[in-house]
Parts: C-alpha cells; structure tokens; sequence
C-alpha cells in the first residue's frame, strides 16, 4: 500500500494532539516511507527501521532488548502479514513504555491476497479498549484515485457503518487507522469478547457520500434474498440447513 502522503498528515495530526519525543519504531518496509529527517522533525531522537520477521511478533517470547523500548511504535501495513495476531499485540504492548503510542495503518476491504488479513475496525478498538490503553481513535480510509485527496477519511465507532457493513461497501480499498496510548495500567493479555452495538452517526464531512453509495444496494439485497428463498428451499439448501 502506497500512503506515504497518508502516514505524514495522521503523524502531524497526532503530533498537534500530544508532541513526539524520544523513540520511534517503524513496521513496515524500507522503501515506502518518508525520510528518517521527517521523523526526527517531529521530535524523535532516535528512529528503528524492522520488519516484522526481525522481530519475531509471531512468537510468544521478545528479546529483552525491545521490552518498553519504543515511544511510538508504528505499524506501516505490517500486521497483516504477521500470522499469529495475539503475540503480536501482546509484544507490541511489551515493547511500548508507559504513555507510548501505538498507530496502526492496515489493510481493510478490498485487499485479497495483499496479506493473511484484512482487518475489521472493532479487532483493534475492542482490543485496546479491554486492555486499558487510552485516547485511542480510529478512522477508516477509503480510496478515491484522486490525485489531490487519494483518500477519504472517516471517523469511527462501533455500529456507525450499520447496514452498508454487509456488502454495502464498494470496489475501493479500504485501510483502517488506529491509535492507541499505553498507560501504567495497560495490558497485552487480555482476550476481548466482540460486542453488540446500535447504530451511531459517522462524524465526518464526507460520511454522506458513504451513505449515498449504500443507497445503491437496497435493490440487490431484494434480489439476493429472493435467491437464497429458492436455494433454501430446494434438495441442497435442505441438506445444507440440516448440516448447520
């Protein structure tokens, strides 16, 4: 995924919240991220450049040498090669110091193949949320192959996308961006139970043309479930049915 341009405006963004200092972990690869002089512009002293591989997120042991070593840590479309979620999360906590920020920039919809994952917005929110970090936000970002604003950006919280989340998005990709502080209480252990959410308002300037795409699929939907009536109903759908 090429977003560059995306990764320095949430950076300036954050940075105009909470200043950076100190230092910075960079997931991700080498060639697709700004200059090491742009990071230190914001404040971070020192700047750590890995692969996940080279940090063996997979496992469930870290070396000592990375434990609470990082002020932010930020994770460039790299977890979603990463197998095994669970320690990778936990050693991402491990490898935070208190008041350390982790940001996620990783695939959504629409990237088949890019990845072993594409990653729903309530994973990292219940995530993070059942295991105390705090000031945590996210965004979903959706392609326009505009030159000039490549990507739309919109606020989120569980249930804002309502009906549009069952195949009411369209062909564009989709990447979901999350932010997250650790504090003295925080942990990385914490398994969290998806909840069940009523609808909320997407606060964004471009929410209603979302919700304009989603208006195209009502006619489908109507169509889709006179299908499924008829497989329901035949020698397959019953043998189907009775299996589940």
């Amino acid at each position: 995924m090429r977003l560059g341009n995306v990764v320095i405006k949430v950076l300036r963004k954050e940075a105009s919240k909470r200043a950076f200092n100190g230092s910075l972990l960079i997931l991700g690869k080498r060639d697709e991220l700004c200059e090491e002089s742009f990071f230190q512009s914001l404040g971070f002293s020192r700047v750590t450049h890995l692969d996940p591989s080279e940090l063996d997120l997979d496992q469930d042991h870290l070396s000592q040498k990375f434990k609470g070593s990082f002020d932010l840590i930020l994770d460039f479309s790299a977890l979603e090669h990463v197998f095994h979620l669970p320690n990778a999360l936990r050693n991402i906590w491990k490898m935070l110091r208190d008041e350390g920020r982790i940001i996620h920039l990783l695939a959504s919809a629409n990237h088949v193949d890019h990845g072993f994952y594409m990653f729903s917005p309530s994973l990292f929110w219940e995530f993070y949320h059942v295991n105390q970090f705090q000031n945590h936000s996210m965004q979903i970002l959706r392609e326009t192959n505009k030159k000039r604003t490549p990507w739309e950006v919109y606020d989120y919280e569980p249930g804002c996308l309502g009906r549009i989340s069952f195949g009411g998005l369209d062909h564009k990709r989709y990447i979901v961006s999350c932010i997250a502080q650790k504090s003295s209480n925080s942990t990385g252990h914490i398994i969290p139970q998806q909840q069940e959410y009523e609808m909320k308002n997407c606060k964004t300037v471009k929410y209603q043309n979302l919700k304009r795409n989603s208006e195209k699929f009502p006619k489908f939907y109507k169509l889709f479930k006179g299908i499924a009536k008829k497989m329901l109903m035949g020698p397959l759908g019953l043998k189907l049915s009775a299996r589940y």
